[in-house]
């Protein structure tokens, strides 16, 4: 199991940020509704998150694993605003699992394609007095929180998991509550990708069987 390694040279809020997932390129842009895509949407690199003990990501399986690095994309949309989140893969992933922190005290929902197979929540924070998050996912693969629930720290926040391949993932996030800037989370893909070692070792297995037929076949 291995978690983007984003650019720890990128600490620009512009909207845009690049990683590897294991040998796998990522892109990930974000903005806010209503004008152009993406336009004031922020995106920085945090390296002061230890998703191993993270309540809402520690029970993750594989969290622990040597590749997963303790940082994350944060995004910061602004005050009150739906934005747009959009993650692009160079090579299709399969069963991604996505960790989203630092869930603020408001009510955010965070809506993935309807389309897709249902999410599965494979770990949330239990927050004292305050609650599960997220308090649901709803049937068109909506997470939402609701207000009370998140705690604006790095203990809050969950995981999911999208079945299926992916080249690109995409969100909506949309608040319930005008006047807050309550729309900043910190975020990481989890995957298993193929060992780079692994593909060479087997390209190296095919390329030798594929010599010795043809040298049966010349004899």
């Amino acid at each position: 199991m291995v978690s983007v390694d984003w650019d720890n040279s990128d600490n620009n809020a512009d909207g845009l940020i690049s990683g590897t997932l294991g040998g796998i390129g990522v892109t990930l842009t974000t903005g806010t509704s209503g004008v152009l895509f993406p336009q004031n949407g922020g995106v920085f690199l945090s390296t002061g998150t230890n998703w191993a003990s993270n309540l809402g990501s520690d029970n993750v399986p594989g969290i622990s694993d040597s590749g997963i690095f303790n940082e994350g994309a944060v995004i910061d949309m602004g005050a009150a605003s739906s934005g747009r989140t959009e993650i692009a893969f160079t090579q299709p992933v399969t069963n991604p699992t996505i960790l989203i922190n630092f869930i603020h005290d408001g009510f955010v929902e965070f809506n993935f394609d309807p389309l897709m197979p249902p999410l599965i929540l494979v770990d949330s924070a239990s927050l004292p007095g305050r609650g599960i998050v997220p308090s649901g996912i709803g049937p068109a693969n909506n997470v939402f929180t609701n207000a009370s629930v998140g705690d604006n720290s790095a203990d809050s926040g969950f995981a999911v998991q999208l079945t299926g391949t992916f080249n690109e993932i995409g969100f909506d996030t949309s608040p319930g509550v005008n006047g807050l800037d309550f729309q900043t989370v910190g975020f990481t893909v989890l995957a298993t990708v193929p060992e780079p070692s692994s593909s060479a070792a087997l390209l190296a297995v095919v390329a030798s069987a594929v010599m010795i037929g043809v040298r049966r076949r010349r004899s």
